[in-house]
């Protein structure tokens, strides 16, 4: 209990201070900040709040889902500035990713647990690499006119998407796969401190 209070407190002042610095750094900095920490806040509500009941559950679930639609309405349109703003869609996708979670829908070994834990596992991977192969493929396919939405273009936009996927995964198993190796390595040849200073 103490190791989490402790854990806490260094938590919050990392984030006073983490704030102070990017509000001198600029206000597109802070927002993004902010957006990203939602992450870590989702992670921290779902770890410590639960809701009562399954009937509280589905309404909150459908009013964050017409919220998060709302946010992305605007942000596609521009009917307004604050639903349609990056802090906006970041903040009601984080409290409609907290109604999924407290469904427990990976739970189990069916097929969206496998799917999702595969995925999940070239995440980083294609975080990545997207950008600049997208950007290769763009430079050396794309002609200078841009595409149109018609059936072709969308069947071509299907493949290259596809491609991509399966480019970051591959890249994947040489090296975000590789990771528990590694680690368990640096285990074995880097002994603890503790170990080190006895």
């Amino acid at each position: 209990m103490a190791w989490r209070v402790n854990s806490t407190r260094r938590a919050i002042l990392l984030t006073v201070l983490s704030v102070f610095l990017a509000i001198f750094v600029g206000s597109e900095v802070l927002v993004g900040f902010v957006i990203w920490l939602a992450g870590a806040v989702l992670v921290f509500a779902f770890s410590n709040c639960a809701f009562l009941g399954k009937g509280w559950l589905i309404l909150y679930f459908l009013v964050s889902s017409l919220v998060l639609s709302a946010c992305l309405g605007a942000a596609r349109t521009g009917y307004s500035v604050v639903l349609g703003s990056d802090l906006g869609v970041g903040i009601a996708f984080g409290l409609f990713l907290f109604g999924v979670l407290q469904m427990d829908i990976g739970t189990g070994r069916g097929f969206y647990p496998r799917t999702a834990h595969t995925i999940a596992g070239f995440s980083y991977s294609l975080y990545v690499l997207h950008f600049p192969f997208l950007l290769l493929l763009r430079a050396w396919m794309v002609p200078p006119s841009r595409w149109q939405p018609d059936v072709a273009h969308l069947g071509y936009g299907a493949i290259i998407g596809t491609v991509t996927i399966s480019f970051a995964w591959f890249i994947s198993l040489f090296t975000e796969n590789k990771t528990r190796v590694v680690r368990q390595w640096m285990r074995h040849a880097m002994p603890p401190l503790d170990a080190r200073f006895s």
